[in-house]
């Protein structure tokens, strides 16, 4: 049977395979053979095909044609951009060869400031070398001025000395002949010279004194600690006999004969105050010299039982720092404790001392091997410092945690701001107050109603008892908030600070960068950030 393909074109399917193009025989009902062998089938099917290629020709060449059309408007349209880029970038060209001439005009200019900067710079330093000049001038001629007044005063030297040296010869001539002399007067008696010397001591006896002999005219000790010495104060007794004995062996090489046991009685009788007085006159019978007050004054002030109370204190004393520094002990007991008999060793009684502090100290004076005075004062000095800023940094906190509760209103409930112990201080007034009061309602209540007096005493009682134990209650529980509000302080102060700083810091930053966009800008708009556009011209090369 024939089918139609989709094309609609009939295409004969049964056509028997013995028919060959250019033969005669045709089966019967299929049609005509035409000249060139073919049927008249196949003619209309080979038409068909043509018509069918040359539509498809023609639609071909209209598709080529619309291509076109759409591929020379999309040509154009490029062709418009790449010109309007060209315009562009013309423009741009144009505003950065501006752009380059406004810089190079900039940089003229700033050179030529520069060049005027240099030249008055020029001028300073002309000014200046010629100021320098003169100034050298002047100090050269004042040298010459000073050199020609040394050699002046060279030459009056030498004249002094020579002068000097005449007089010296003069001097030495008349000792010469004054030992002549007391060659020949040896023959005169001792008699003679001691009535000589009490006459010279009655005259000098006689002549009016101010306190008596002048005995520390040439003393170089510290004559204020040795007036106030009384027997209980500061100044230990082996340093106050050092500082006398030094006065009086110096009286004695200055006076001489002329400072006699008396004197030196007389002198040490003044220096004594108070108690050390009383016990002088208790031995004044046993004292006639320097020597026998100063055994007498060891046995006193200084004996086995002074010495050994200091031992035991050289071994078990500690260190309080309610008393002083760590430094300030140390002084005062170290010169205590080097007076001691049968003397310590100096590294032996650092050891020692360093066990009075803290163990810490005592380890360190091991591990560092400080045996010397100096060092473990300044060992001691460093601790001390440490805890100073430790004491500062602390008031600070505390007075910085005051100030916030005093800015929210609770001044009154904190510690920080009211001496220790106001919590009992103040319940200790208000329950005083209130027994008082019941104490004046009792009586009143005794007088008026004399036959209820036990129930009215009894009543009152009870309240007395509920009131304190409120109070009771109410400050424990106050004293509670407080420990607690006390634990949180460190915290609190810590937060408080680093937001204030933080706060500090981003109204600095925003100060500094306004200062550096806009530096004339008014006082009311500090707080606002403006960005301001910079031109950063680049230097010329010869620079």
């Amino acid at each position: 049977m024939d089918s139609k393909p989709e094309s609609g074109i009939d295409v004969p399917t049964d056509v028997s395979a013995e028919i060959i193009p250019g033969s005669v025989d045709v089966p019967e009902g299929k049609g005509e053979v035409s000249t060139m062998g073919l049927t008249t089938m196949q003619e209309g099917f080979f038409a068909q095909m043509i018509t069918m290629m040359s539509e498809m020709r023609t639609e071909n060449k209209q598709m080529n044609n619309q291509l076109g059309d759409k591929l020379s408007g999309q040509i154009k349209e490029i062709n418009k951009k790449i010109e309007n880029q060209n315009k562009t970038t013309a423009e741009l060209r144009q505003d950065v060869v501006r752009i380059m001439n406004e810089i190079r005009q900039d940089m003229q200019e700033s050179v030529r400031e520069v060049e005027k900067k240099t030249d008055g710079n020029t001028r300073e330093i002309r000014e200046l070398r010629t100021d320098m000049a003169e100034n050298i001038s002047v100090l050269h001629q004042h040298h010459e001025g000073v050199n020609k007044r040394v050699m002046e005063v060279e030459n009056q030297i030498r004249m002094e000395v020579s002068y000097t040296q005449q007089e010296f010869e003069k001097v030495e001539k008349g000792f010469c002949h004054m030992q002549e002399v007391c060659n020949k007067n040896k023959s005169t008696s001792e008699e003679e010279l001691n009535s000589e010397l009490k006459e010279l001591r009655k005259e000098l006896e006689n002549k009016p004194r101010q306190g008596g002999i002048q005995y520390a005219n040439n003393f170089k000790g510290d004559l204020d600690r040795l007036e106030q010495f009384t027997g209980k104060g500061k100044v230990h007794p082996m340093t106050f006999l050092k500082i006398l004995e030094a006065t009086i062996l110096n009286n004695r090489r200055i006076f001489g004969k002329l400072f006699t046991n008396v004197d030196e009685i007389s002198l040490i009788r003044s220096v004594l105050k108070e108690d050390a007085q009383i016990w002088y006159d208790t031995v004044d019978e046993k004292i006639a010299n320097f020597e026998s007050f100063k055994e007498n004054f060891i046995s006193q002030y200084w004996g086995d039982w002074e010495q050994n109370k200091t031992r035991d204190q050289l071994n078990m004393g500690k260190y309080n720092r309610n008393r002083g520094s760590r430094v300030k002990y140390l002084m005062e007991n170290y010169s205590q404790f080097k007076h001691l008999e049968n003397g310590i060793q100096e590294s032996v009684l650092v050891r020692r001392l360093a066990k009075h502090y803290e163990e810490e100290i005592s380890q360190k004076v091991t591990k560092d091997d400080i045996t010397t005075y100096e060092e473990f004062l300044r060992m001691l000095k460093r601790y001390d410092t440490a805890d100073e800023e430790k004491d500062a940094a602390y008031d600070y906190k505390i007075r910085e945690q005051g100030r916030q509760y005093e800015k929210q209103g609770y001044g009154n409930q904190w510690r920080g701001n009211r001496p220790y112990g106001a919590y009992q201080e103040r319940g200790n007034r208000m329950e005083n107050l209130n027994r008082n009061y019941n104490n004046y309602n009792n009586n009143g209540n005794y007088n008026r109603n004399a036959n209820n007096g036990n129930f009215n005493r009894n009543n009152n009682n009870r309240g007395n008892f509920n009131r304190e134990f409120n109070y009771e209650q109410k400050f424990e529980r106050e004293y509670q908030k407080d420990q607690r509000e006390q634990e949180r302080r460190p915290d609190y102060a810590r937060g408080a600070r680093e937001e204030r700083r933080g706060e500090g810091n981003a109204e600095q930053d925003r100060r500094r960068i306004n200062q550096i966009l806009k530096p004339t800008r008014d006082t009311g708009e500090e707080n606002k950030i403006e960005v301001v556009r910079a031109e950063v011209h680049p230097p010329p090369t010869d620079f």
